[in-house]
């Protein structure tokens, strides 16, 4: 049985094999990159698919902020990610 813990920070948790196929995404100027960035890591060591993407020059939060990057988020066609085929 997993403990909350695996659930609040995955990043810790023991076991992440069961896990389903990851798309992680970054962004170049976010405080959490290297943690995004390990996160893919440990998927990917556990034999989870996982796809990572780092967007450059970009903030934490972009992706839900259209006001202040509508045209990154436009630009970002995540239908045709490869982890989601």
């Amino acid at each position: 049985m997993k403990s909350w813990i695996d659930n609040a920070a995955p990043l810790v948790a023991e076991d992440l094999s069961d896990l389903p196929p990851t798309f992680v995404i970054t962004a170049e100027n976010d405080v959490l990159r290297d943690e995004g960035n390990a996160y893919a890591e440990r998927l990917k060591s556990a034999g989870v698919k996982v796809e990572p993407f780092l967007e450059e020059e970009l903030v934490h939060g972009y992706f839900t902020n259209m006001a202040v990057f509508p045209e990154q988020i436009k630009r970002d066609n995540f239908k045709n990610r490869t982890i989601l085929k």
